[in-house]
């Protein structure tokens, strides 16, 4: 905004790094930053660098090729648009600030998202949050952890809440929507085993890990 540019806005707010942000592609509104992308640099668990284009990163809602190859991001080339008009995307900004402060626990410990919506269940139920809702999830506690009052799209540290709780719970919720609605609902939110095994949270320790964490040399 300072810059006089514009394209960002819609990831005003979100916690975490950059390259978080391109890994899941990341964004509000139904938006991603992939589509700012023009290429990204990239370097894997033995040294080699990569730049990839934005086709070669596979961008999709809430997703990237980063994901599943276990590169670590370094840096990343975005194309903005000029924009005459400053204030328009500074009050843009500060909307979705303010959208996010009422929707969102962010005076909670927790960990972010926990569902990823699933345009196809969205279309015939609504989105994650609303589907919990309506289950009677919301303020359901197992443990420490607990299913935010204010977005039941969100799991908080009520007090003491161990991996354990927070794991169980999202189990729980998911097992109730694909009963309820035959969508099983992808986990956003990861679980980094003992072992370095890089998991969806909720899922068994069985599941083939999506990566590994790799020791330093």
């Amino acid at each position: 905004m300072q810059a006089g540019l514009t394209g960002l806005e819609h990831t005003c707010g979100i916690p975490g790094t950059l390259g978080g942000l391109i890994c899941m592609n990341g964004g509000s509104q139904r938006k991603g930053i992939g589509d700012a992308i023009v290429s990204v640099t990239s370097v894997d668990a033995q040294g080699n660098v990569r730049h990839r284009t934005r086709e070669e990163c596979a961008f999709a809602y809430r997703q990237s090729v980063f994901q599943t190859c276990g590169d670590v991001i370094a840096g990343a080339v975005l194309r903005l648009r000029p924009t005459p008009d400053r204030a328009l995307v500074r009050r843009e900004m500060l909307e979705i600030l303010g959208s996010r402060r009422r929707k969102f626990p962010q005076k909670q410990p927790n960990c972010g998202s926990v569902f990823v919506s699933n345009p196809a269940m969205y279309g015939e139920y609504g989105p994650p949050g609303a589907v919990i809702q309506r289950l009677g999830f919301k303020g359901r506690r197992l443990g420490g952890a607990l299913v935010s009052a204010q977005h039941a799209n969100f799991i908080v540290n009520a007090g003491g809440a161990t991996a354990g709780d927070v794991l169980s719970l999202i189990k729980e919720i998911n097992s109730a929507v694909l009963t309820a609605t035959g969508y099983a609902m992808e986990v956003e939110a990861r679980y980094v085993s003992a072992h370095g095994d890089i998991l969806p949270a909720g899922s068994s320790l069985t599941t083939r890990p999506i990566w590994r964490l790799h020791p330093s040399t």
